[in-house]
């Protein structure tokens, strides 16, 4: 085989395994029915620099649906590590997010430069992925 080819093949493998690695999946806003009707899917509120709930229980699969509270800001929902980002959320918008379990568990909301909103660095500011099934009370 020559360098080219070589050099061709190395690519394509880097590239499905970074396609296959990846945590997360926003679903296009017309799937989200039929993809409801075979997945869970949780609502999260983003209010302002904060979640409602904050934490939020899922298993490898699940998905967030990420609501936007305000009436007249767009909101991000970003990984405190930078590994994914929401789409824009609209006023009063929602994404959904579906995760596997190697995504980033903590996430925060952003600007559309993936700056924290008011600068929120407190741990009760962020939300956060719990891998597993919520406790019964």
């Amino acid at each position: 085989m020559n360098t080219s080819l070589k050099l061709i093949s190395v690519l394509i493998s880097f590239w499905i395994t970074t396609l296959s690695a990846q945590a997360q999946t926003i679903i296009p806003s017309g799937s989200v029915s039929s993809f409801q009707e075979s997945h869970n899917v949780y609502e999260v509120l983003v209010i302002r620099d904060d979640f409602m709930p904050p934490n939020i229980y899922l298993q490898d699969g699940d998905a967030i649906s990420f609501k936007n509270y305000s009436t007249s800001s767009t909101r991000y929902v970003r990984a405190n590590n930078g590994s994914w980002q929401t789409y824009a959320i609209p006023p009063n918008g929602r994404v959904v997010v579906q995760f596997n379990s190697g995504a980033e568990r903590r996430f925060y909301s952003a600007n559309q430069y993936g700056n924290r909103i008011n600068g929120n660095t407190g741990d009760i500011h962020n939300g956060k992925i719990i891998w597993g099934t919520a406790p019964n009370d």
